[in-house]
Parts: structure tokens; C-alpha cells; sequence
């Protein structure tokens, strides 16, 4: 009875001694000297914990005394802790690799619509210049058959002065006789 009883309440001998079933004249225990008083608070605060490999509603009563649970509590909040500052620490620099990738992403977005702009300037500036092209072959070749007929002119413009000239020699030495 003594073993099942405290294992059906969930709760400790010593808890059901000191604290629910505590007579009247024990009840000044909290007023008691230090070495009797952490006596029955090591008592009472039993360590209990969880065992890791079992269901966490299963509870085990251990040897370890309130002392040990509380440092293992705390290396446990240690470790927390430190797991926690941990995680920030790479949660920062997650959230710096979000930005830059997200000004990388602006920037390639910025890019590509300053390629787009310039593939637009590039075929206007290649229709301008197609254009050119054939308006340069033009000129061209009406330069040319300009050149042609400018040294026709000229060719003809000389063979009329010298005609001219040979009629004018020819007048000086021959009469023309009036008739048909």
C-alpha cells in the first residue's frame, strides 16, 4: 500500500507525508534548522522526470535528488540556449542571403529589361542602317551614271571643240562655193 498509493496519486511518500497527510504538531517542519529543512525539501522534490526512451507521459521516480534536477535543468536551459543563439545567429544570415538574392532577382529583372530594350534599338538600328545600306547603293549608282555621263559630256564637248576647230582651220584654207 505504501508504494501503490503514491504511485496511483502521481505524487511522492514524501509529498504525501510532508504536504496532504502532515499531522498538526508536524506542521512547523518549514520553520525547522537548515540541515533538517533541506532534509525533507529533498524529500519532497524528489527528482521525476521523463524518460527519454519511454512515452513522455510515463513517469519515472529517480534517485537523483532536487539538486540534480535542477542542474540538469539547467544544462539543459543551457543547451537550449545555445541551440536558440544558434539557430538566430543562422536565421540572420538566412534572411541576409534572402535579401541579396532578392536584389540579385531585382537586378537580373533590371537587366533583362535593359536587353529587351536594346534588342528593341538594335533591329530599329539595323532597319536604319539595311535602309542606309540601300540608300548609299543608290546614290551610288546614280553617282556613277553620273561620272559616265558627265565624261561622255566632256568627251563630247571636246570632240565638238575640236571639230569646231577643224572647221575654222578648214575655212581659212578653203572658199566655200555658194550652191547646193
Amino acid at each position: 500500500m505504501d508504494a501503490e498509493i503514491p504511485h496511483l496519486l502521481g505524487v511522492s511518500k514524501a509529498v504525501l507525508e510532508n504536504v496532504i497527510f502532515c499531522h498538526q504538531e508536524d506542521s512547523y517542519w518549514p520553520l525547522a534548522e537548515p540541515s533538517a529543512l533541506k532534509k525533507k525539501f529533498d524529500d519532497i522534490f524528489e527528482a521525476t522526470r521523463y524518460d527519454l526512451y519511454e512515452s513522455p507521459k510515463t513517469i519515472y521516480h529517480s534517485s537523483s535528488r532536487y539538486t540534480k534536477a535542477l542542474d540538469s535543468i539547467k544544462n539543459l536551459r543551457k543547451e537550449r540556449v545555445a541551440e536558440l543563439k544558434t539557430e538566430k545567429e543562422r536565421l540572420i544570415g538566412l534572411s541576409r542571403e534572402k535579401s541579396h538574392a532578392d536584389k540579385l532577382k531585382g537586378r537580373i529583372v533590371d537587366l533583362n529589361t535593359a536587353i529587351a530594350g536594346k534588342e528593341v534599338e538594335y533591329d530599329e538600328t539595323k532597319q536604319q542602317y539595311d535602309a542606309q545600306v540601300e540608300a548609299n547603293q543608290k546614290f551610288y549608282d546614280y553617282a556613277t551614271k553620273f561620272r559616265e555621263l558627265y565624261i561622255k559630256i566632256e568627251n563630247l564637248q571636246a570632240t565638238k571643240l575640236r571639230m569646231e576647230n577643224d572647221l575654222n582651220e578648214a575655212r581659212l584654207s578653203l572658199t566655200e562655193i555658194p550652191g547646193t
